[in-house]
């Protein structure tokens, strides 16, 4: 899914089945977001970041002069009327209902245009559920360390929970976020110095770097940016040059 529209249309084909279907919402909704039932503030925000989609996808499509702007956003008032009929304590199809087989239509034809002029490439899902295995790890077991430094601490899960979240919400977001969460973090080497040479020679210090690397790699596999690609193969050393000024 390689445009905000092909992401939009993913998520409203899974709501067709309940069109004519009673079912409370919120659990519809977590089940689509792949999030647990009982998280209902995460549901508030994966469901409030899905019903912002259509603005940034029509955004996007008002920048292409000489294109029909209307046809390709005829989906758009369906979609809105969707939107005004949610509520996750009532049912699902309540919204369902409006997203009929010919807006979906549209909407993939909005996707291909989208496709065809920008530059976002579709993730590797297993190569992000893996980095997202490996990051829930590492961040739970700084979290537990009883020795670190607290302001190190804190540096070190506010920058992995950037990561975490941005490849959490990549089904919605895709990729930016995921890049943008790698340069901060890179780039915090140098606004940052005291903590990231802390960093880099904690216990934790090449669990990190590796981890980085690794997420470096999956968004390698997605983008053709040179510097990713830079990143990805020399992430530590770097992070080592950054905290050593050169």
């Amino acid at each position: 899914m390689n445009n905000p529209a092909a992401r939009l249309h993913s998520i409203l084909t899974q709501t067709v089945p309940y069109r004519g279907n009673g079912t409370v919402a919120s659990p519809v909704w977590a089940k689509i977001l792949k999030v647990p039932e009982k998280e209902i503030a995460l549901i508030n925000y994966k469901v409030a970041e899905v019903f912002l989609l259509p603005n940034q996808i029509q955004e996007q499509i008002y920048r292409f002069d000489g294109e029909d702007h209307d046809l390709f956003l005829e989906w758009v008032p369906a979609v809105n009327k969707a939107i005004q009929s949610s509520s996750l304590n009532g049912g699902m199809h309540e919204f369902a209902k409006h997203i009929t087989d010919a807006t979906l239509v549209s909407l993939r034809h909005c996707s291909h245009l989208l496709s065809k002029n920008t530059f976002e490439i579709a993730a590797d899902a297993s190569k992000l559920d893996s980095v997202w295995d490996e990051l829930n790890s590492l961040y739970e077991d700084v979290r537990i360390s009883p020795d670190m430094d607290k302001q190190l601490k804190y540096y070190i899960l506010r920058h992995l929970d950037l990561i975490r979240n941005a490849i959490r919400d990549y089904d919605i977001k895709g990729i930016t976020p995921i890049i943008d969460s790698i340069d901060a973090i890179v780039g915090s080497a140098t606004s940052q110095k005291p903590l990231a040479t802390e960093m880099v020679k904690s216990t934790f210090g090449q669990r990190i770097m590796t981890a980085i690397n690794n997420a470096s790699t999956a968004v390698q596999l997605i983008t053709s940016l040179p510097q990713l690609a830079e990143m990805a193969n020399d992430t530590y050393e770097m992070v080592k040059d950054a905290v050593a000024g050169k």
